[in-house]
């Protein structure tokens, strides 16, 4: 029999989740409003197969600054022995550590590439560094539930990063320097808000939980890591032309992502203290991550009743390829959200270890079924068939949070 939540638990907590969600949801907005003005100027700017490279550039930063975030942010806040007013030192060495090895992987990568596909992946190499570090200072003040201080930072990347791309766009510069501003932003919000010889940068002496952040950045890995590779392999069974309309529908979908993350952040320390049973915990944030789902399907709808030539009026001509699998797009952003309520349940009920046991089940079955539809070179069935897939994994999640314990498979403790 499920325990009931104990009626002064709230009261309790140091600040209402309405509290946190509206402190936070600036700083969110600020990053999804970055992303998706970067992506609408490529757009209007570049010829359907130069802006799929460009944004398979942006989309291959988003990927390594989440497996940085997996690795070392969500470890620090779901610790409870942690006391996050602290600055964690650790946390700016390993991000400058992704940064260096990215550097190093990716220049390598390059030597084997040419032309504009060369390029774009070596101006994505210079700019994964700057956008690590920014992403240890932001850990600082995410810790801290230091919003408004960080805000600062977030305008000046945001103001930064948009110039930087258009100018760059407008003056015809190339895409390594427009590729380059993804990089330039980040710096600027450092130097800004935390800058690099601060004395506020103190060590972290505590036991580093390997195999939470080891579970952690496997499941991101293995979920978001597969769905962007698949965005990717579009290029390759279709065209660079159907990336670049795919990934416009994804960034239109961009703030309920935002805003998903936001809200994972906000409830993350609470469902730590949650005194339920993971079957409470679980529908205890299914009901605040599924009016995120709701508002995703709301939009896709939106979006699919807008004239077609109104939306490339908007933000260019790889609309018209976008917004046909909007829809599809918005049912995969409603379930990924959904989803963050059993991740976040099987994180905080000790069970990162079955998390990722489970997302490595389900990852290659997922892989072979999209890549086989891809073959037929339909990018719409492509984009209902991985939703489909998404909503149906999103499913068996839930079953696992609500059946997780204090143990993962293997008998260890996560903590």
């Amino acid at each position: 029999m499920p325990e009931a939540p104990a009626p002064h638990l709230l009261a309790r907590l140091p600040r209402p989740v309405a509290r946190l969600a509206r402190t936070a949801a600036p700083n969110q907005a600020l990053v999804a409003l970055t992303s998706l003005a970067v992506v609408v100027l490529a757009s209007r700017s570049l010829p359907p197969a130069a802006f799929g490279l460009f944004a398979s550039a942006q989309l291959a930063v988003l990927f390594c600054v989440g497996v940085a975030q997996a690795t070392v942010l969500t470890p620090i806040v779901a610790d409870r022995t942690v006391d996050p007013t602290r600055p964690v030192a650790e946390a700016r060495r390993l991000e400058l550590l992704f940064g260096v090895a990215a550097l190093v992987v990716g220049a390598l990568g390059a030597l084997f590439l040419s032309g504009e596909l060369r390029t774009v992946v070596v101006g994505t190499c210079i700019a994964l560094p700057g956008c690590f570090y920014w992403d240890a200072v932001r850990m600082h003040y995410q810790g801290r539930s230091a919003y408004f201080g960080l805000l600062p930072g977030d305008l000046v990347t945001a103001v930064v990063t948009i110039t930087w791309v258009a100018v760059a766009l407008a003056l015809g510069l190339g895409p390594l320097v427009a590729v380059l501003g993804l990089g330039a932003g980040p710096w600027a919000g450092c130097l800004v808000v935390l800058p690099p010889w601060s004395s506020r940068w103190t060590s972290w002496r505590r036991p580093w939980p390997r195999r939470v952040s080891a579970n952690l950045a496997g499941d991101y890995i293995i979920s978001t890591g597969l769905d962007q590779l698949l965005t990717l392999l579009t290029a390759v069974f279709l065209s660079a032309q159907a990336l670049g309309g795919l990934r416009l529908a994804q960034s239109a979908l961009g703030p309920i992502s935002t805003l998903a993350i936001a809200l994972s952040m906000t409830l993350l320390p609470q469902m730590r203290d949650l005194t339920l049973r993971p079957a409470g915990k679980v529908w205890w944030a299914a009901r605040r991550f599924g009016a995120v789902a709701a508002l995703a399907l709301v939009i896709g709808l939106a979006l699919t009743f807008v004239p077609v030539s109104v939306g490339q009026s908007l933000v260019g001509e790889s609309w018209a390829i976008g917004a046909p699998v909007a829809l599809a797009v918005a049912v995969y952003a409603g379930a990924s959200a959904l989803g963050r309520a059993a991740t976040l349940t099987m994180l905080t009920s000790g069970a990162s270890g079955l998390l990722v046991t489970v997302r490595a089940i389900s990852a290659p079955v997922v892989a072979a079924v999209c890549v086989l539809v891809l073959t037929r070179h339909e990018l719409l069935l492509y984009a209902w068939t991985a939703a489909g897939l998404l909503v149906l994994s999103t499913t068996v999640l839930f079953v696992m949070a609500v059946r997780s314990g204090t143990r993962t498979p293997g008998g260890h403790r996560d903590d």
